[in-house]
């Protein structure tokens, strides 16, 4: 090799060495990043992305979060994957009512009635307007059966 291609091949290498920090994405750069794809109804990327998110930062639970209403919104038959990651958002952020009110949501789409009362219930504890108004429509959806008198 002459010198001069010597050169050239160490300014290229230089470069690429120079910009590996700015290539490598922090957890919470992802999240942003998954925020903008979910934005957009880009349910495929943003499941990815949220999950390299969580991989670098397993704390992360506004990625568990998002990624679990990603996976419910792509297809509800990924229920148990939505699940999970609001179970592990409970997990993290046990005083944070949305992933209640989530999971919630989605055991009464799995007709887990008693589960999805008892999301709902420690969500509107914990200050969740949603959850509120979901419990009050079903009190006044309970059917009282008439009894037969003799």
């Amino acid at each position: 090799m002459t010198k001069k291609t010597v050169f050239s091949l160490l300014v290229v290498f230089l470069l690429l060495l120079q910009s590996l920090p700015a290539l490598a994405e922090t957890a919470e750069e992802l999240y942003r990043k998954g925020m903008n794809l979910a934005a957009r109804n880009v349910y495929g990327e943003a499941i990815d992305v949220f999950t390299k998110a969580v991989a670098l930062d397993q704390t992360l639970a506004p990625a568990y979060l998002e990624r679990g209403r990603m996976y419910f919104a792509m297809n509800p038959s990924f229920c148990t994957e939505a699940r999970a990651d609001f179970t592990t958002a409970i997990k993290l952020t046990p005083e944070d009512p949305v992933p209640y009110y989530e999971r919630g949501l989605l055991n009464a789409f799995l007709l887990q009635n008693e589960q999805a009362r008892a999301d709902m219930e420690t969500a509107a504890g914990l200050g969740h307007k949603g959850a509120r108004e979901w419990l009050e429509k079903e009190e006044k959806s309970v059917v009282v059966f008439p009894t037969v008198q003799k």
